[in-house]
């Protein structure tokens, strides 16, 4: 088990899917509450962050059912992460 932060909240979890091809993995808490891990690149160096998507239970099942590529969610995240600048720290 390791821990991730989710809204302020440490959380126990442990990985049960990295989709081949792709910088992501799924993580399931104890209570069964899913996640999708997956890196953006921020700052003038392009630094990989890892970044924690909570899952909706109707993806998750997708996916365990093979209906839901989380290598392309992750993607699609992580860009629109980028083109919001989400990451941007302008002090």
């Amino acid at each position: 088990m390791e821990t991730i932060e989710w809204l302020g909240k440490a959380i126990s979890v442990r990985e049960v899917a990295r989709p081949e091809g792709w910088s992501c993995r799924v993580l399931v808490a104890e209570d069964g509450e899913a996640f999708l891990e997956y890196l953006v690149s921020v700052g003038p160096y392009q630094v990989d962050l890892g970044v924690v998507h909570r899952l909706r239970a109707d993806d998750f099942a997708a996916f365990e059912a093979g209906k839901l590529d989380l290598g392309v969610l992750a993607r699609n995240l992580a860009d629109h992460d980028q083109a919001i600048g989400a990451f941007d720290r302008r002090d």
